[in-house]
């Protein structure tokens, strides 16, 4: 990723958690100016939908959130709305929270073929999901 990072057991890390007021580990804070407001602290939940892109969220900005946020948009235009994996009856989902691809055990955080089951929390990247096709 292009930004830093303390490795792990860095003494600076107790200063740093003082300051942002943070206590867990790892934690993700972000400083400078994003959508438009300068010098403002970023912590946790605010940054993951910023960082779900990987490094192409790079620069944080809110244009480029928003070329990401239509790229993705176009991108799922052209997959299906629902498909069978296993067991389970996937629809697609705009979804807006984290979750484990039950394929690949990796996190997502938006675009998901998820089982129209209540309660079955049975997720799949469109990769994953799209590949078993």
């Amino acid at each position: 990723m292009p930004w830093l990072a303390l490795p792990f057991g860095d003494v600076r890390k107790i200063h740093l958690e003082r300051v942002f007021a943070v206590d867990m580990n790892p934690t993700i804070v972000a400083i400078g100016s994003s959508y438009g407001q300068t010098n403002k602290v970023l912590v946790d939940r605010e940054i993951y939908s910023l960082i779900l892109h990987g490094a192409e969220a790079y620069p944080f900005t809110e244009e480029r959130f928003e070329y990401l946020e239509e790229r993705a948009q176009e991108m799922a235009k052209r997959w299906p709305k629902k498909l069978k994996h296993d067991e389970h009856e996937l629809v697609l989902s705009d979804y807006r929270n984290f979750y484990a691809c039950n394929a690949c055990m990796e996190m997502g955080g938006s675009w998901c073929f998820l089982c129209e089951k209540k309660k079955c929390n049975f997720f799949l990247h469109p990769k994953c999901a799209l590949d078993k096709e």
